[in-house]
């Protein structure tokens, strides 16, 4: 059996990414020790996250507090103490302490969370430190567990960034990484979307002026016709500036922003993993996609003085890198499938719809023609008209004849087949679809190569393969915006 020990900051500015860390490398070690064991002091923090983590995969927990329960409590907030009990709960309020004396003084507490951070490393074969590389605040702070575990040869260290709350400048790689992944979220869903549906139905709007126009000719009068052709042309012309103009600046601008954030989550966990880096030549296109602060960071870390290579600490961030990667590939998968059927389903409707009331207009035509009465026997224009004047819509009052409706319905219904088709096609799911099977492809052969790694020169060129498979994407998204602009030929 094979066990792993957590230490870590109490208060974390980078939760989420942490969070995940912690999970991939679970799996990582999971996969490599089906017998695993997770140990933690489940102090607020890096311990709990490490707990749930473990807790949630299925791994057995093993808990060791420094104190008596009730005096352990006190340290912990109201949403700390919420994860605290949670946890308990899941393991069946089973657990250990290490400490039974009396906790009256603040020097007996920190002596505690010493001693409980050094029973946690005794007793793992792993440790993760989820650690800023700072000292310690206090006696028994992830520092002096980070030192303690250095000192025994026989324990595999794993440093996970911990960015401490508080201490989060602007222009680090984690600040940054949150800012333009959330302007990229911003740009695509809030506005880019947005403005791409506005313009669609816009220009849906258009045919429906045009179709009312030229179906009911015969009855509307002049000032009314040349209102509906304003209305066609100004919906038009607002079509065009959403589409052409206003939706293509904003893809661009939300896969500039998404290409800066991929590019960074790529160093961050380079940078992690404390792997060379070597700065990238400007994209032969000439455009500049990568911005300033983000050249900046890869030109800081590629000169930035390494320790010697942890090859176990390396493994594991490459791997993680690659599964997180992978994940991201699947989800995309899935979701463009589901994309994919939803629309078709409504183009399947759209067209039952379509080829039903040619049928009934149809039908009609040859009732009339013919004066076989089946329609007048159905009853169905009586009820039609009894509702017409139920409601006080009028309709057969001013236009006389429902085959006006057949009409109008028979010219806006091919519009809309084309504007679902059309989506379809603008965004790019088939071809999104084949490229993610691609890169999950080569990923999950990157993961396996990544476990079999004998020596650091194996590892470093598998590294370079991830990061090239990484900045191909990256490169993909920018040449699919600069070669598949927005178009409304279709209208």
């Amino acid at each position: 059996m094979t066990t792993i020990g957590i230490t870590g900051h109490r208060l974390l500015d980078n939760t989420k990414e942490v969070c995940d860390n912690l999970r991939l490398s679970l799996a990582y070690f999971h996969g490599l020790h089906p017998e695993l064991t997770a140990i933690s002091s489940l102090a607020e923090g890096a311990d709990t996250l490490f707990a749930q983590a473990a807790t949630d995969a299925g791994i057995p927990l093993r808990i060791i507090l420094p104190f008596a329960l009730e005096e352990y409590k006190k340290d912990f907030s109201a949403a700390g103490l919420k994860e605290l009990k949670k946890i308990l709960k899941d393991n069946n309020d089973a657990y250990e302490i290490v400490t039974e004396t009396a906790i009256d003084t603040a020097l007996r507490r920190n002596d505690a969370y010493l001693t409980v951070g050094k029973k946690v490393v005794d007793e793992s074969d792993i440790v993760i430190a989820v650690w800023d590389e700072e000292e310690s605040r206090g006696k028994g702070g992830t520092s002096d567990i980070v030192a303690y575990t250095r000192t025994k040869k026989d324990k595999v260290l794993h440093i996970i960034k911990g960015i401490r709350k508080g201490t989060a400048v602007d222009g680090d790689p984690p600040h940054l990484l949150k800012k333009y992944d959330r302007l990229a979220i911003l740009f695509k869903k809030g506005l880019f979307e947005l403005t791409w549906l506005s313009g669609l139905v816009i220009a849906e709007l258009a045919v429906v002026f045009f179709a009312v126009g030229l179906t009911f000719k015969t009855v509307l009068d002049e000032h009314q016709q040349f209102t509906l052709t304003k209305l066609e042309v100004g919906c038009i012309a607002i079509s065009i500036i959403l589409l052409k103009v206003v939706a293509n600046w904003l893809k661009g601008r939300f896969l500039k922003y998404r290409k800066n954030t991929e590019y960074l989550r790529m160093l961050y966990w380079y940078d992690e993993a404390e792997i060379p880096l070597e700065v990238n030549q400007p994209d032969k296109s000439g455009t500049k996609t990568i911005f300033d602060d983000v050249l900046s960071i890869e030109l800081a870390l590629s000169l930035k003085k390494r320790a010697p290579i942890n090859l176990h600490n390396m493994k594991r961030v490459l791997w993680c890198l690659s599964k997180d990667q992978w994940e991201y590939q699947s989800k995309r998968i899935a979701k463009k499938h589901g994309q994919i059927e939803t629309t078709e389903k409504i183009f399947d409707w759209i067209k039952i719809l379509f080829l039903s009331i040619i049928a009934v207009r149809f039908i009609y035509e040859l009732d009339e023609h013919y004066a076989w009465g089946l329609v007048e026997q159905s009853g169905c224009i009586t009820l039609m008209h009894e509702v017409d004047r139920y409601l006080g819509w009028g309709f057969f009052e001013q236009f006389g004849d429902i085959k006006f409706v057949f009409n109008f319905a028979i010219i806006w219904l091919p519009s809309m087949l084309a504007v679902v088709e059309s989506a379809k096609y603008f965004a790019g799911w088939d071809e999104t679809i084949k490229t993610s099977e691609r890169i999950s492809k080569q990923l999950e052969t990157q993961m396996l190569e990544i476990k079999n790694a004998a020596d650091e020169k194996e590892l470093l060129a598998i590294a370079n393969q991830v990061r090239k498979i990484m900045d191909d994407e990256n490169r993909e998204w920018l040449t699919d915006f600069e070669h598949k602009e927005v178009d409304i030929a279709v209208f």
